[in-house]
């Protein structure tokens, strides 16, 4: 929903997530440099019926540390983790995807990099103990 911001979250005594309260906003007045800021609308106020929450921020990669094997991942020139078709990386068995890999980008796209990933990683530990040969 477009100029529309949730405020908060409600919960069942199951833990589940069950509603999201959303205020509807609107562009303020132009500021210095032209830019009309998101206002809320007095009294818009709403519920929407859920059952997930997906929390998405698009951010520039956080540069990999050194721990572990971690420093042997190859990055590209702006920090992104280097993957290959699987999503793995360049350490074998570590996988990414998403911002990580992509830079700031849709939610969809890292959906769809996680089921690559989740398929990689299945052929990749089918590699390390492949099936019992049948008699």
């Amino acid at each position: 929903m477009f100029l529309t911001n949730p405020v908060a979250l409600i919960g069942n005594d199951a833990g589940g997530v069950v509603e999201a309260r959303c205020i509807r906003m609107e562009l303020g007045e132009p500021d210095a440099k032209g830019r009309r800021k998101p206002q809320p609308v007095a009294g818009s106020e709403f519920a929407v019926p859920i059952d997930v929450v997906l929390v998405a921020f698009g951010f520039d990669p956080v540069p990999i540390f050194a721990a572990g094997n971690s420093d042997r991942i190859e990055v590209n020139a702006w920090g992104g983790v280097v993957v290959d078709a699987n999503q793995m990386t360049s350490v074998p068995g570590v996988f990414s995807g998403g911002d990580s890999v992509r830079g700031p980008d849709l939610v969809v796209r890292a959906v769809v990099d996680s089921r690559k990933a989740a398929d990689g990683i299945h052929r990749y530990l089918q590699e390390l103990s492949p099936a019992p040969a049948r008699p």
